[in-house]
């Protein structure tokens, strides 16, 4: 059995080492759906900033072609002055023509903040599309190198699938059903280091006889978290 604790701690490396390569390789697809989403976002707010410059322009321009009919209007009635007689229409008159004005200023104010809000937009949207265009470039990169990243641990992931057979195929006899059992339902996490007298996995003291059990090679399952655990190297 001496034998066996060399080969289950053989075993959980190869098993954890399984673990990360997969956890790496299926990392890169959801990080590329991230960056795709945060484009996705950053072209929405393009759009938005190009669809709120067109609303701004397009609104100071009427503003501005009500505000010449306004000026249009009051020359009407400036020129209709001289030609009233009773004080009663000129007081009328005046009182359209004050009103005119007052839309006028009040127009002029629109248009002014109106062109103010229309140039803060336009100088925000190169910083957008210069912002959008580097997400871009930074997901087309990332494309690239990653194919290359999962290829080689797509490799590596079979190589030590492979060792791992080799590996299980050394345990003995009467160690092989626990081990099979337990991986089946904890995979990786079906062993663990005993470390200092502790289950390095749920941190719980293992007894004297089972740390003497492990250093005769029996085979050791803990009896908190069930994991099969075993000794490093240094300890036997």
């Amino acid at each position: 059995m001496a034998n066996a604790i060399g080969i289950l701690r053989e075993l959980h490396r190869l098993r954890r080492h399984i673990k990360g390569l997969q956890e790496e390789i299926e990392r890169v697809p959801r990080q590329i759906k991230a960056q795709q989403a945060r484009i996705a976002r950053q072209e929405e707010e393009v759009k938005a900033a190009h669809d709120s410059l067109m609303h701004l322009r397009t609104t100071i321009r009427q503003n501005e072609g009500t505000l010449k009919q306004t000026h249009q209007q009051i020359a009407k009635f400036e020129s209709q002055i001289d030609l009233i007689q009773s004080k009663k229409e000129n007081d009328a008159l005046q009182h359209e023509i004050a009103h005119c004005r007052k839309q006028c200023a009040e127009l002029e104010d629109v248009i002014l903040e109106g062109m103010g809000k229309a140039e803060e937009e336009a100088a925000r949207i190169p910083q957008l599309e210069q912002a959008l265009k580097s997400a871009r470039d930074e997901l087309s990169r990332f494309e690239s190198t990653s194919k290359e990243r999962v290829a080689s641990l797509t490799e590596e992931l079979k190589k030590t699938q492979g060792q791992l057979k080799e590996v299980e195929g050394t345990l003995p006899d009467d160690v092989r059903p626990t081990y099979e059992r337990l991986v089946s339902a904890k995979g990786e996490d079906a062993l663990s280091l005993a470390k200092s007298g502790t289950c390095s996995a749920c941190y719980s003291s293992l007894t004297q006889q089972q740390m003497n059990d492990l250093m005769a090679g029996r085979l050791v399952t803990c009896k908190a978290c069930g994991r099969i655990v075993y000794l490093a190297d240094e300890a036997l």
